[in-house]
């Protein structure tokens, strides 16, 4: 409920980048059914807030901060059978996220992160278990609610400085290893111009990809238009448009 509220007044332009979050939901129409949804978060890490993760430096993992972070895309989920749909619904909704960045690129900063789950086994993430498991004493979703109202534990309790050869050699091979289930969407960003970065994620050591908004091809080839009425496309000529009336957005192919 809060995340909508706050999506709500995001759109109408009533947030600074420090709070504002976008969501999409995507709609089966006629009925109006949900079938998935993605976000963006203005900015990921601010004073009250920071945006953490460790970073590999040659043999160690090095904590680190940012109290003014990136803009993050996120929370892209579809349900699972029309994740290989004619109309590529997963692509739809990854992509409205950047056509709306590029209409209003000043709610958002220039440096874009993505960040993606790492496999788990049997439920488990073996990094967590290792690293934040020991020094928190939390379990894994614990620990990750938590950190939603709060990090202040993890400056608190995480180690600054971690020697990988320490760690055990199942889990120093999960490390920035993107899990089967976002392979598919891990693509689509290498495709559009993101690269994966020497980051990680702190919990579960996921790798972040990051790019340059100006230089993503979805944001530099697209073009503003005014709706005469009327009008066809070439034969076989498909394009993603987005409207936005009043702070109202609606997207479709």
């Amino acid at each position: 409920r809060n995340l909508i509220k706050t999506a709500v007044r995001s759109f109408r332009g009533e947030l600074g980048r420090e709070k504002a979050k976008y969501l999409f939901v995507m709609e089966r129409p006629p009925s109006k059914a949900l079938l998935g949804c993605s976000l963006i978060i203005a900015r990921q890490g601010t004073p009250a807030s920071p945006h953490i993760y460790f970073e590999r430096r040659g043999k160690l993992l090095q904590f680190g901060s940012a109290k003014h972070g990136p803009t993050e895309i996120g929370g892209l989920i579809l349900k699972g059978r029309f994740r290989r749909h004619k109309e590529k619904l997963g692509k739809q909704l990854s992509w409205i996220r950047f056509l709306y960045m590029a209409r209003h690129p000043g709610r958002f900063e220039n440096k874009i992160l993505a960040e993606f789950l790492p496999p788990f086994q049997n439920g488990k993430n073996l990094f967590w278990e290792c690293v934040g498991k020991r020094f928190t004493g939390l379990a894994y979703g614990a620990a990750d609610r938590l950190s939603v109202y709060t990090k202040q534990f993890v400056f608190d309790l995480f180690p600054r400085r971690i020697a990988i050869q320490c760690l055990p050699k199942r889990v120093r091979g999960l490390l920035g290893k993107v899990g089967p289930g976002a392979e598919g969407a891990r693509r689509m960003l290498l495709a559009i111009g993101f690269r994966k970065t020497s980051r990680i994620e702190p919990f579960d050591g996921g790798p972040y990809y990051e790019a340059s908004r100006k230089n993503l091809t979805l944001i530099r080839k697209m073009k503003k238009a005014s709706f005469q009425g009327g009008g066809t496309l070439r034969k076989g000529k498909r394009i993603f448009v987005l409207v936005e009336r009043r702070g109202k957005v609606r997207g479709c192919i």
